[in-house]
């Protein structure tokens, strides 16, 4: 025979199980997932990236960092409008990447540095100058003149 207080926790401990869910559930949800920097578990997280469609999205960005999503959308085979649209909306996004760049100059950088700023800034090689990528506005030197290709 099933007693009252067995059926209090048994309803006790499935109202708990399923907040608990649908806390996790929603945690995932609102968590943007950036394509650039993304695992492959993380990418077959979004709805509909599966196995294949995340080993493709990784291959790409390997060749080059993604942009944004219409980036992501023109340069990853399979993947359109509305696929674009429910990857959006599950949470996908496309962070831009700072150049790839050495944390701490190597002793032939520095060397470099100190020779060039001996040289008033208008005697500075062009060709030494590091180029510093800026999100708006193209490339610049170092002295904030626009590089050229």
């Amino acid at each position: 025979m099933i007693d009252r207080l067995n059926i209090n926790r048994f309803v006790a401990f499935l109202f708990t199980y399923l907040a608990l869910g649908l806390a996790c559930c929603l945690a995932n949800a609102s968590t943007p997932i950036d394509a650039n920097t993304a695992s492959v578990e993380q990418l077959q997280s979004i709805a509909g990236i599966g196995p294949a469609t995340a080993q493709r999205i990784i291959q790409t960005r390997q060749r080059k960092p993604f942009k944004d999503l219409r980036d992501f959308a023109e340069r990853v085979p399979g993947v359109g409008p509305k696929r674009l649209q429910q990857y959006s909306d599950a949470g996908l996004v496309v962070k831009r990447v700072a150049p790839l760049a050495s944390a701490s100059p190597t002793s032939s950088q520095r060397q470099a540095s100190e020779a060039n700023s001996n040289k008033p800034p208008e005697q500075t090689d062009q060709a030494s100058a590091p180029l510093i990528g800026l999100i708006e506005g193209g490339l610049r030197d170092s002295a904030g003149k626009k590089a050229s290709k």
